[in-house]
């Protein structure tokens, strides 16, 4: 390995967009995404002024408690002026290289932000490019870009294979819930009676038309509140740990850590920041593992025949506008949460469904397991090349 200052691989850029129609990009603390992607709204009517970054640049927004860049992965995108765009000499996989580099290396690079982790501040071009890369020789960096790929691929596999499983489930609550007959009148369906219910806005008088058998619910009677039991990490706190146990919050995993405080099958839903998505449901999260959460995620349990499973999979069509409060800060409040009525079914209704769920849930936490490994071993890809060259060789084998 040979050090370099970044220096000899970065060039400034500053090609304008003029009157060209190029693509508008957006930089985030995990790379460079189609603005359209991030934000309904447009930066300025002209995009004449913006950058231009092509594939194997590198690309630095505005930065926070996170380095904000990024590697051009598309052949051409333009970015705000507010942004610094710099060529890199070299071959594209060189390009993936430093990129892999500089994010294992985070805090390091991060010594490129002055003074901290103001509000959005740009990077200090000097320090940046003073900094120092290790870099190996060809077959060394084009192996670790073609593993890098590899878990990059598998990864996106998975989180595919999850989301069908969920319009799996979807499909089959809608069958076995939603799409019936009522029996107290055949000629109208369950989802003409509960489409309030799902737009949030449950009718009191909707008894009257429910199955047999079948009954409303407040929330709170019919799950455990485990709320009192979260336990907040700073970032300073997390780094000091080791990377075992995964570490939730609103809307994810936010980082690992080396002990757990919650071990099995639970729903968390945001509490505050994100906690509405773009079609009114609320940020729903299962879980059944060790883990750790913070305190932007209530946490629940299903009580009896009334499963966890069952209650993930309502949240999964509920409209949750009406509970939310704050104008700026959304939120949802424990009270609010646990006094949601839910129209419950029938206990063989129930049952069945948690008997056919259950083994499509098993296959839910298989395949983030999965992903949890393949994440772990992409963060540390020059770790392991570096300590344990035999296991980069196996897991490449494993993948391929």
């Amino acid at each position: 390995m040979k050090n370099f200052n970044i220096s000899q691989f970065f060039n400034k850029k500053k090609i304008l967009v003029g009157n060209k129609k190029i693509k508008e990009m957006s930089c985030t603390n995990n790379g460079i995404v189609p603005r359209a992607e991030k934000f309904k709204k447009k930066l300025s009517k002209s995009i004449k002024k913006n950058l231009v970054a092509n594939k194997g640049d590198f690309v630095f927004g505005l930065s926070r408690k996170k380095l904000n860049f990024g590697m051009m992965d598309l052949d051409e995108g333009c970015f705000s002026s507010a942004y610094k765009v710099y060529s890199c000499n070299g071959t594209y996989e060189f390009s993936k290289f430093l990129d892999i580099y500089m994010r294992e290396n985070h805090d390091y690079f991060y010594s490129c932000i002055e003074g901290g982790a103001r509000e959005g501040q740009s990077i200090n071009e000097n320090i940046l490019l003073s900094l120092k890369v290790e870099v190996p020789d060809n077959k060394t960096i084009n192996n670790i870009v073609n593993l890098n790929n590899l878990l990059e691929k598998k990864i996106e596999l998975n989180n595919l294979e999850i989301k069908l499983i969920n319009k799996i489930l979807k499909k089959f609550y809608e069958k076995l819930f939603i799409n019936i007959y009522s029996d107290q009148n055949p000629k109208i369906k369950l989802n003409d009676i509960i489409k309030d219910y799902f737009k949030g806005d449950l009718k009191t008088n909707i008894s009257e038309n429910l199955p047999s058998g079948w009954s409303i619910k407040k929330l709170k009677d019919c799950s455990q509140n485990y709320d009192s039991r979260r336990v907040p990490l700073s970032k300073k706190k997390r780094f000091k740990l080791d990377n075992i146990y995964p570490y939730y919050g609103a809307s994810g995993i936010i980082d690992y850590v080396n002990n757990y405080i919650f071990d099995g099958e639970f729903l968390l839903i945001g509490e505050d920041g994100s906690v509405e998505k773009e079609d009114g449901t609320a940020f729903s999260q299962y879980v059944n593992k060790k883990f750790w959460l913070n305190n932007h995620a209530h946490i629940l349990e299903g009580k009896k025949e009334i499963s966890t499973m069952f209650l993930y999979i309502t949240f999964k069509f509920l409209k949750i506008s009406n509970i939310v409060s704050g104008a700026v800060q959304k939120k949802i409040t424990k009270t609010n949460l646990e006094n949601i009525e839910l129209v419950i079914p029938k206990e063989n209704l129930l049952k069945e469904f948690n008997n056919i769920a259950k083994p499509f849930f098993k296959r839910i936490i298989h395949k983030e397991k999965e992903i949890s490994f393949l994440v772990k071993s992409k963060d540390n890809i020059l770790k392991i090349i570096n300590t344990k060259p035999n296991k980069l060789f196996k897991i490449s084998e494993n993948l391929n």
